[in-house]
């Protein structure tokens, strides 16, 4: 591979990684080996994926600094590349639950992984009671999103049992010279100097932002969009400064429930799972002491993988801003609510464009970035201002056919996001099949047990599907 640099956007989840703010993204799958005849194994697992490694090049790229940060980091071969420092076995006691390994998953994802090799790794985890075997997966969002999250399971995962390898390369892989710290330091020079007015074109689209941001948001002009802002959000006790430790939980809801909740009260997907997350926050925050006076804030991340410009890059993605109410109490006008607010949020983000938050890390000079994003955790600012938001809700698209890995089936993916300097909590879905997995990932200084939020979306999927069903049967027995 020939050397090749981060966008601003993916270098900044590198800049912004601290030993308390972990930039990687993961998930848990839970495979069922006896699908396949040949026997599964962590030794045919490694022999699958090394099998295709030449199908994923950035699986054998690391990050390599430039001199004195004078741009953003490159990707560079590994010249010392090893699976073997990728791929871990760990044999839990036999007969362990799905809730010991959760808690054996935290401990690891507690730990920024090193990047002295490709930032990728995969734990093999078996005996576990109902004799599935777990696979967590970690990448750092440096080299991975959504999307192209997704398009590496394609690489990875077959929709068969027992598929054939792909054919291998017709030349071996070789990795390429790693550059001298000269020729980076020029490399990078010659970028500022061939790049000005690209970075000047980001100012540019900036500014427009922010004008469109003032005319909607601030009603400046004829228009005036009912839209939060970051640092409105009220304070909750998953909001403040971030230590390592990280816990996780996971649940499981049928997709067909949620399209019926959908398609009932006329409503999107993505409204029936931030009301379902709202239920369930709220119902934990009741145990917690107290409902907040106001709604809370979040963050649903999106994808502009369809518009994405120049920039290039990896990560092609933007942040709506979403007031998620707890009030009231009926499921169904909670819901609706949402879907009002949703509409509103998603006016102003198309106001705002999709280019504001990956232009910005454009202009952000490496050095500069890290050092705010350290100053901001030493200082421990996060427990001085109003969070910048409350928790991060992501929706992400996954396999809608069964996919087997070295013959095993995938029967659940649960996916972690990262938590950012002041927000405790990341929930993420992912389709399945006929299924939503849900997984849940907190700071486990603030949120020591995290399951009871877990649990809670799967009973608000509960409420909300009775709700429609009894719309349906109303309707039904009125006609």
């Amino acid at each position: 591979m020939v050397m090749q640099r981060l966008s601003g956007m993916d270098a900044a989840f590198l800049n912004m990684e601290t030993p308390a703010q972990h930039m990687h993204v993961s998930g848990i799958m839970f495979l069922d080996p006896s699908t396949t005849e040949k026997g599964f194994s962590f030794e045919r697992l490694a022999e699958t994926v090394e099998a295709r490694m030449h199908l994923i090049p950035q699986f054998r790229r690391k990050v390599l600094r430039v001199p004195f940060d004078l741009d953003d980091p490159v990707w560079v071969d590994d010249p010392d590349f090893d699976i073997s420092g990728h791929l871990f076995h760990v044999s839990l006691p036999e007969g362990s639950t799905r809730r010991f390994l959760a808690d054996r998953v935290g401990e690891i994802l507690s730990r920024p992984m090193e990047r002295d090799r490709p930032l990728w790794r995969m734990w093999y985890f078996d005996g576990l009671e109902d004799g599935t075997v777990g696979l967590l997966s970690m990448m750092h969002h440096s080299e991975v999103d959504g999307i192209t999250g997704s398009d590496l399971m394609a690489s990875l995962f077959d929709t068969e049992p027992d598929a054939a390898q792909p054919e291998p390369p017709s030349v071996p892989w070789h990795p390429e010279r790693t550059p001298y710290k000269l020729e980076l330091a020029a490399s990078a020079a010659a970028d500022w100097v061939r790049h000005p007015l690209r970075r000047a074109s980001a100012v540019s689209r900036i500014g427009s932002s922010v004008l469109n941001m003032g005319r909607g948001v601030f009603g400046i002009g004829r228009d005036r969009l009912s839209a939060p802002l970051p640092f409105s959000a009220p304070r909750t006790p998953f909001n403040g400064t971030l230590t390592g430790e990280r816990v996780v939980a996971f649940s499981q809801a049928g997709l067909d429930d949620l399209k019926l909740v959908k398609s009932t009260f006329g409503a999107k997907v993505n409204d029936v799972v931030l009301a379902a997350c709202a239920m369930s926050l709220r119902s934990f925050l009741e145990s917690w002491g107290g409902v907040p006076d106001k709604p809370l804030l979040v963050a649903v991340p999106v994808s502009v993988h369809s518009k994405a410009s120049e920039r290039g890059g990896v990560n092609q993605v933007s942040n709506m801003f979403v007031r998620l109410p707890l009030e009231p109490d009926d499921p169904v006008e909670l819901l609706k609510t949402i879907h009002a607010g949703s509409l509103d949020s998603k006016a102003a983000h198309d106001a705002m464009g999709p280019d504001m938050i990956q232009d910005l890390a454009q202009i952000a000079p490496p050095r500069l970035f890290r050092f705010l994003t350290r100053a901001t955790a030493f200082v421990r600012i996060p427990d001085l201002v109003p969070p910048v938001l409350n928790t991060i809700i992501s929706n992400v698209p996954g396999p809608p056919m069964p996919l087997y890995i070295a013959g095993a089936r995938v029967l659940a993916i649960y996916p972690f996001g990262p938590l950012i300097e002041s927000v405790g909590l990341n929930l993420t879905v992912m389709s399945n099949m006929g299924n939503v997995d849900f997984g849940v990932l907190c700071c486990g200084d603030m949120i020591a047990d995290p399951w009871p939020i877990a649990d809670g979306w799967v009973k608000a999927i509960d409420d909300l599907t009775k709700a429609a069903r009894e719309r349906g049967d109303a309707g039904t027995g009125s006609s």
